[in-house]
């Protein structure tokens, strides 16, 4: 979401200073080719704001409807009042100045918009590298873990082989010390009647 935010603002950033530079540029062609004397220009010069200088743009067919609607966007969008021409006047290029001073703005967003993203993916990076981590590591311990098991199961498997021996062993024993015990007093009677005798 954030990417597709970032995609957009910039998007608007780059078609806003685009049209921005081809105001100024129709602007100083059209200063260059009539020498300031066709009436589109002289009205764009003489628009009270910026507003009324794109509306005298499109009328002059100087920009596009587009360029102007793209322009009053960004405009309305920066949160500023849109500048005065009077502002300007005794700056050279008048309403060329404000639009390039706009276009300015418009970069030192973008700038600024690339910076923010630039930031955004670096901590996202670190955040993923850190979890990619995590993960590696809880995977490996899970596989230490199954080991262990496995050898324990192993040396289970191996002390009830050695317990089944061994209660086999004892079982065995038991019955020849059973049946010696059995022998012994036999021939102690044995022994006794003999010695009786």
């Amino acid at each position: 979401k954030e990417k597709a935010d970032f995609a957009a603002s910039e998007k608007d950033l780059l078609d806003t200073m685009d049209s921005l530079k081809r105001a100024v540029g129709v602007l100083e062609k059209e200063a260059a080719d009539k020498k300031g004397q066709s009436e589109s220009l002289l009205q764009v010069q003489q628009a009270p704001d910026i507003f009324a200088a794109l509306e005298a743009m499109v009328s002059g067919s100087l920009i596009s409807t587009a360029d102007r609607q793209d322009l009053a966007a960004f405009l309305q969008s920066s949160g500023s009042q849109a500048p005065v021409a009077a502002a300007y006047e005794s700056k050279s290029g008048g309403v060329t100045e404000m639009l390039e001073d706009l276009q300015d703005k418009a970069k030192t967003e973008l700038n600024s918009l690339r910076k923010k993203e630039n930031e955004s993916r670096s901590n996202y990076q670190l955040l993923r590298q850190s979890l990619e981590d995590e993960i590696k590591f809880a995977k490996e311990e899970v596989q230490k873990l199954k080991a262990t098991q496995a050898e324990e199961s192993s040396d289970k498997a191996s002390n009830e082989k050695d317990l089944n021996e061994a209660t086999t062993n004892i079982a065995e024993d038991s019955k020849e010390l059973e049946e010696l015990t059995v022998e012994c007093r036999r021939k102690m009677e044995d022994y006794k009647l003999e010695s009786k005798d």
